[in-house]
């Protein structure tokens, strides 16, 4: 999102909080709008996770098989093949700088960690569960998908709890 987005998003969670609670602008702004962003990050980070080992994959090559040659191979495989990942987390990023700057400037943080504490479900995630079969949610309460979704909402929130300190 740009920082103008942003601003809006935030203009409206104020505008939400004040007609039915801080509970409800904050539902919209942190859970619908940036866990969004969060998750979206975190995806990326998942697909780039092996692509730099700890160990250097290059310290056991012997000199004469090229040890530069293969660098430069690996680097632009990486940058043909996950460039645009890069650049997505890059963009990612910025947001996320811009969101937590934001966001402070409109809720105190007292609102802002009594809403995390209370463990919200986060509401950008009803779209993406939607059944494609029936178009509507799935209803079971202890489907395996439901289960890894609460496990995934508190990871994320975990993480926006850290981010907000």
């Amino acid at each position: 999102m740009r920082l103008h987005q942003i601003k809006t998003c935030c203009r409206e969670a104020r505008e939400l909080a004040e007609r039915e609670g801080t509970t409800e602008g904050l539902a919209f702004l942190i859970g619908e709008k940036f866990s969004r962003n969060l998750y979206e990050l975190n995806k990326c980070h998942n697909k780039l996770k092996f692509l730099y080992p700890e160990k250097d994959p290059f310290q056991e090559i012997p000199p004469s098989l090229g040890e530069k040659s293969l660098r430069l191979n690996y680097a632009l495989t990486i940058s043909s093949n996950y460039g645009a990942t890069l650049e997505k987390i890059d963009r990612l990023q910025t947001s996320q700088k811009h969101f937590l700057r934001e966001i402070k400037a409109v809720f105190d943080a007292k609102e802002i960690q009594d809403y995390l504490d209370s463990h919200p479900r986060l509401g950008f995630k009803e779209k993406l569960v939607a059944n494609e079969e029936t178009g509507r949610e799935e209803t079971a309460d202890f489907s395996a998908e439901n289960i890894l979704s609460e496990v995934e909402d508190i990871y994320l929130v975990e993480t926006m709890k850290k981010l907000f300190r």
